[in-house]
């Protein structure tokens, strides 16, 4: 039985090394990246849904670091990084799977980073446009119009919004699943937030329609594995923020981190 992941306040270092290593001894699969703000500060951890191992992947890092996106290969991770003391983004990065090798991709304020499909390209907003830089800092650009197809979760998002009914409510986010076999987004209806699926065919116009994701009442950052066959997703149980992990059809539903009250555990992301 899998049991639960409770974050309160502290790690020891004991139980940081030892995830590490756990971590660094397991395949890909069934690992998820997250934001967490259990040390203090915004971190970016990792862990694994069978073991419930955790590493905190930026604990040694200064300022903040928010919105982890992995690349196609699961070796490397995007995210936002703001000065420790503000909230206000200022570089987009990339670490390896160990928070090692960090590169910055870009200076100025930038965010929600998104991985092109061959992990050669890092999409991210910034005040003026929707930009494209090479995976490895040397050069950025606006990105074009048709461009967006392949790859963009905010330019996903809009294109989703305008080809839904309004009464259906607002897309809160999309995301896609790693094969990008699958769309998947959550409606704020002016109450409560509901999941829902896409086959990733359907970003143009078909006749499949979304199909609501079982237990995902209240959800937010829903996406799907590489398979198709599992879900991950903030939620909440009782009076306890976390991340769940279930079955497509709803089955095995487990929250596998549950944090402590004031700690925040957002923006899961399955690692390829």
């Amino acid at each position: 039985m899998l049991r639960p992941l409770f974050l309160g306040s502290t790690f020891s270092f004991a139980a940081l090394l030892c995830a590490l290593m756990v971590a660094r001894g397991l395949p890909n699969a069934g690992q998820i990246a997250f934001q967490s703000n259990v040390a203090g500060d915004e971190d970016i951890l990792l862990v694994d849904v069978r073991t419930a191992a955790v590493v905190n992947l930026t604990r040694a890092h200064t300022g903040n670091q928010t919105s982890p996106s992995w690349s196609p290969d699961g070796a490397r991770i995007a995210y936002e990084y703001a000065n420790l003391g503000t909230r206000a983004v200022s570089a987009i990065y990339t670490m390896n799977a160990y928070g090692e090798d960090l590169r910055r991709i870009f200076r100025g304020t930038a965010a929600q980073p998104t991985w092109s499909p061959d992990g050669r390209y890092i999409s991210f907003i910034t005040v003026q446009a929707v930009y494209i830089a090479n995976a490895d800092g040397s050069t950025s650009r606006v990105m074009r119009e048709d461009e967006f197809f392949d790859y963009n979760d905010y330019l996903l998002r809009s294109t989703l919004a305008s080809r839904q009914p309004e009464s259906l409510g607002t897309i809160v986010d999309a995301r896609w699943s790693p094969d990008r076999r699958w769309i998947t987004f959550t409606f704020w209806n002016g109450n409560t937030t509901q999941g829902y699926s896409l086959d990733g065919d359907c970003l143009l116009p078909c006749t499949s329609p979304a199909q609501p994701l079982p237990n995902t009442e209240r959800a937010r950052a829903v996406m799907l594995s590489d398979t198709g066959r599992h879900v991950v997703f903030e939620c909440r149980v009782g009076e306890r923020n976390g991340i769940c992990v279930m079955n497509h059809d709803g089955s095995d539903l487990r929250q596998v981190v549950i944090s402590a009250r004031g700690v925040r555990s957002i923006a899961p992301v399955w690692r390829p």
